[in-house]
């Protein structure tokens, strides 16, 4: 089963998360012109992960679950709707900080 999702259309992001200002090398988002992985990002289903895409297809996360409980103890991995939710927060990233 393979399905693509592209932001802005579901999900919200939780209230909890924060996004700072700066980047890591202090350098004041808002002055950041340059994209390097174009939006919108997508987040696509395949049989073991959703893979976060850039708009120029680049695979930029891979966020890995498992359906069966015992297998999924077994290897700490994330339920299916634990990595959904995972991989579009993640795909939203470019608009929020467009916005900040």
């Amino acid at each position: 089963m393979k399905m693509s999702f592209v932001y802005g259309e579901w999900c919200t992001l939780p209230s909890f998360l924060y996004l700072p200002q700066i980047d890591d090398c202090g350098t004041p988002l808002s002055k950041m012109t340059a994209r390097r992985f174009p939006p919108p990002w997508t987040a696509e289903e395949t049989e073991a992960c959703f893979i976060v895409r850039d708009h120029n297809w680049q695979a930029l996360a891979y966020v890995y679950f498992e359906e069966e409980p015992g297998r999924r103890s077994a290897a700490h991995l994330l339920t299916r709707d634990e990595a959904w939710r995972i991989a579009v927060n993640i795909a939203k990233l470019p608009e929020l900080l467009q916005h900040g």
